[in-house]
């Protein structure tokens, strides 16, 4: 074993093989391993949503994890841009102060309604590794409705963009809505990044998922995912909406 950098490991192993017949002839191999500890994933809770400008905005980063360690201690920063990627000032035309926190609370009133803020987040480690992620946030005047979705498999909740969904089960994705009284529900299916080149996505969408307006539940609808379907391993993001 060698020195290595914070949360870098090295180990060698070695084997030798000679004939039984010479004894003295030997051959030596030496393979040297590095094991590196997992990525960091850094999370906004919420993602990107529509806020009230009369309300306080929170932003929280504590379901970022190390997959490794989870008892590991985080440092935070964040910053915010507008516009043309400038950064974010508030409605008296300040810099917005944002603290090296895991969570951000803006106060109400403090930031332009109509007007779109990405806020970013880097997640950084003792060890060196860092993770990022960002949140875009639509302000509006008056109240907002919120939608929370869930991704349950084998009654396991699982963390949308971070865990994997298995090809040969089926997967549930329950759209809660909060603040609307029997909503209609239109389940629509976006190409990722990785995907959009993909002719057959819409006909994947109609054989994967079965709509259904649940009737006498307020406020949700649910899609479920038929196993061995979609495209492994390819990204894809529904989308929940009222019509």
């Amino acid at each position: 074993q060698n020195s290595a950098p914070p949360g870098i490991r090295f180990r060698q192993i070695g084997v030798e093989v000679f004939a039984v017949s010479d004894p003295i002839s030997i051959a030596k191999a030496v393979v040297e391993l590095t094991f590196r500890p997992a990525p960091l994933v850094a999370m906004i809770s919420g993602g990107d949503r529509a806020v009230s400008s009369d309300e306080i905005l929170l932003l929280s980063a504590e379901d970022s994890f190390d997959r490794d360690d989870s008892s590991l201690v985080f440092h935070y920063r964040w910053s915010c841009t507008g516009e043309m990627a400038m950064a974010c000032r508030d409605v008296e035309g300040s810099l917005l102060s944002l603290n090296k926190t895991s969570t951000l609370s803006i106060p109400g009133n403090s930031l332009d309604h109509g007007k779109i803020y990405t806020f970013h987040l880097t997640v950084l480690s003792d060890d060196g590794r860092i993770a990022t992620a960002h949140s875009r946030i639509s302000m509006w005047k008056g109240s907002t409705d919120v939608v929370t979705v869930v991704l349950t498999q084998e009654s396991r909740i699982l963390k949308c963009g971070v865990d994997h969904v298995k090809a040969g089960t089926k997967a549930v994705l329950e759209a809660t809505f909060h603040g609307m009284v029997s909503p209609s529900v239109v389940w629509s299916l976006q190409r990722s990044e990785e995907n959009q080149d993909e002719e057959d996505v819409e006909d994947l969408y109609s054989e994967a998922v079965n709509l259904a307006h649940i009737s006498g539940q307020v406020g949700s609808a649910i899609a479920i995912t038929q196993a061995n379907v979609l495209a492994v391993p390819t990204p894809y993001i529904f989308v929940a909406a009222t019509a």
